[in-house]
């Protein structure tokens, strides 16, 4: 599909802004101030956009598959990133999706728990700070319509850019790809391809 084709080009341009912002800021971010790294809590609420899930099934050995369209969905949830060293973070997050499908008017709730790994580069004398970062994420949806008990392993690739406030609190502007790496139920394998996110929140 031609519509596919140019969302993937956006989705690998996207990921080639993020490595170049990580490349071009790290030299400089080596010489910042050695102040004690501290954990960091906060909450995110944005939209996922609309992708199709791809349906194979597992019965009668068969090679079809088909697509499910997701709508763009409103999501959020919480995290915490405690420190790796003076630049780096490791941490947890719980976040739930509503989601709707095409010709539905009902929303369903995908539940995650996510792991994520994320670099710390401030902008030299001001009070910027991006995080690229990566994470896994289990999720769950139950009673969605032919996705129904499904489990799937979810896989980010986000660019945190943090405006601070003060020592901890600081404003979230986070954009980044989204995308089921593999999952299914009884009936299906199901995945999804790279889908853009945007988020915004705050930080403790």
């Amino acid at each position: 599909k031609n519509g596919g084709m140019m969302a993937s080009s956006k989705h690998r341009t996207l990921v080639i802004w993020i490595l170049l912002i990580l490349l071009l800021t790290a030299n400089d971010s080596l010489g910042q101030s050695r102040e004690k790294t501290k954990s960091i809590f906060g909450i995110k609420i944005g939209n996922i956009f609309e992708n199709d899930f791809k349906l194979s099934p597992l019965k009668n050995g068969s090679t079809s598959y088909s697509y499910y369209t997701k709508e763009s969905s409103l999501g959020g949830g919480v995290f915490l990133d405690m420190p790796i060293g003076q630049r780096f973070y490791g941490g947890f997050s719980l976040e739930i999706q509503t989601v709707k499908f095409a010709y539905y008017s009902k929303y369903w709730k995908l539940l995650e728990f996510g792991a994520n790994f994320k670099i710390k580069i401030p902008v030299p004398h001001n009070s910027f700070i991006f995080r690229p970062g990566l994470g896994l994420a289990f999720g769950i949806m139950s009673d969605a319509p032919v996705l129904e008990n499904s489990r799937f392993l979810i896989g980010k690739a986000f660019l945190e850019s943090v405006i601070m406030a003060g020592k901890k609190f600081g404003f979230l502007f986070d954009i980044g790809l989204w995308s089921v790496l593999k999952g299914g139920n009884d009936d299906y394998n199901i995945t999804m391809g790279p889908t853009l996110m945007f988020r915004l929140g705050l930080q403790f």
